[in-house]
């Protein structure tokens, strides 16, 4: 389980330090401190793939994941935007971010940028012509993860060229994430979970999870390309019974996938009425504890904090610290973190006291 993070030059964040993470932990915080930044940390800190940087950038900006085998290498926007990578876009200083875990074991991740063209083992994408490249910018992305004195080097550069890890063994950490916008239903439809679950007659666990939201639902099966939900007699497809259940089926799969690893969810209440979120907790632990997921979240609502205080208490043994919120302030280039355990969580929404 992940414990603690430092953060060092990436994006927004100067230099920040988190630990005693649990296995649900929740991230507070007024617009650009931080939260989702520390999110993308924890993701590419514990990737060792060049995909991440690209799927973080891509997504930012058009809420979709990039193509890397698609993508212009040469292209003077994608640089650009790569350099944004680093605090304060002072790109020849890199960044790094190192994490560590409950067995004393940690990953370092170190990414500078280079005005040379570097030169990598494997080709993977076509020659192109050098005439456009000037010494004078920004030519190369060199990102290092080190594990157990094992370091793997991967990168990219202007020409197209960067290598793969093979079978580093870095890419043992499954993860997850669920990105700050609204699911639809057809995504969900071709889920390798959902089917196996439907092929096993395994899916009454997801029907009653979901019945405590609406009770009519009876059952779930998968028929013309459609999710559809049995309500009585007639059958009704996901795509209209609402997003806050599409949601919470797609955290339930993607807890699923990310069993004995991480879950990362951008503002966890999204399509989420206050009344599901009761439920949406439920879903959460009881999962996280049986699939063995530790879980990331960022979120500006009030309303979650306080039905994860309600309800954390049904979940946990022998005195069990479950729950970590971290309030992320930033005042200039100053980032600090204030960090809540289960009894203050308590307090404070007892004394109805803010804490986001």
């Amino acid at each position: 389980m992940l414990k603690k993070i430092h953060i060092k030059n990436y994006r927004g964040i100067e230099k920040l330090e988190i630990d005693d993470f649990k296995k649900i932990n929740l991230f507070l915080g007024k617009n650009n401190s931080g939260k989702t930044t520390i999110l993308e940390a924890i993701s590419i800190g514990l990737t060792p793939n060049i995909l991440p940087i690209f799927h973080i950038l891509s997504f930012r900006e058009i809420g979709l994941f990039a193509d890397l085998s698609k993508t212009n290498l040469s292209s003077p926007k994608l640089w650009e935007d790569l350099e944004y990578l680093v605090h304060e876009k002072k790109t020849l200083e890199g960044f790094a971010i190192e994490s560590e875990f409950d067995d004393s074991k940690s990953i370092k991740l170190e990414a500078s940028f280079s005005k040379d063209v570097e030169n990598f083992s494997k080709v993977q994408q076509g020659v192109f012509d050098f005439s456009f490249i000037s010494h004078k910018q920004i030519n190369s992305l060199i990102v290092s993860y080190t594990k157990d004195k094992k370091t793997v080097k991967l990168g990219l550069c202007r020409n197209g060229k960067y290598n793969d890890i093979g079978n580093f063994d870095l890419a043992e950490i499954n993860m997850e994430a669920i990105q700050n916008r609204v699911i639809k239903a057809f995504e969900l439809v071709d889920d390798p979970i959902l089917s196996d679950l439907i092929k096993n007659n395994k899916e009454k666990e997801i029907v009653d999870i979901l019945s405590e939201i609406d009770p009519k639902i009876k059952h779930l099966k998968i028929a013309g390309g459609e999710i559809l939900f049995d309500i009585g007699e007639i059958s009704l497809p996901l795509k209209y019974m609402g997003d806050g259940i599409i949601q919470i089926l797609n955290i339930l799969l993607k807890i699923h996938k990310a069993k004995n690893g991480i879950l990362l969810i951008d503002e966890i209440e999204n399509c989420l009425h206050w009344e599901s979120q009761e439920t949406m907790w439920k879903v959460v632990i009881k999962a996280c504890k049986e699939f063995n997921v530790q879980i990331f979240a960022s979120t500006h609502s009030k309303d979650i904090i306080n039905s994860l205080a309600k309800i954390k208490h049904n979940f946990q043994q022998n005195n069990e610290d479950l729950v970590r919120v971290f309030r992320i302030e930033k005042q200039g280039n100053i980032s600090r973190v204030i960090k809540y355990n289960d009894e203050m969580i308590d307090f404070a929404t007892e004394q109805n006291r803010e804490v986001r």
